[in-house]
């Protein structure tokens, strides 16, 4: 059940990684970034904990 509800919300930060964050200038001063971390945020601990 908990990949079922993050499975949207993780395909949306693929689709922004890898179409529209290379268009945009690299102004992240975080590593890793934002997207990167609310990945592994989702994966970890699910949309609701």
């Amino acid at each position: 059940m908990k990949k079922f509800l993050i499975t949207p919300f993780l395909f949306l930060i693929k689709i922004y990684q890898y179409l529209i964050s290379p268009l945009m200038p690299a102004t992240c001063r975080y590593q890793p970034t934002c997207s990167h971390y609310a990945k592994e945020a989702l994966e970890k601990h699910g949309l609701f904990s």
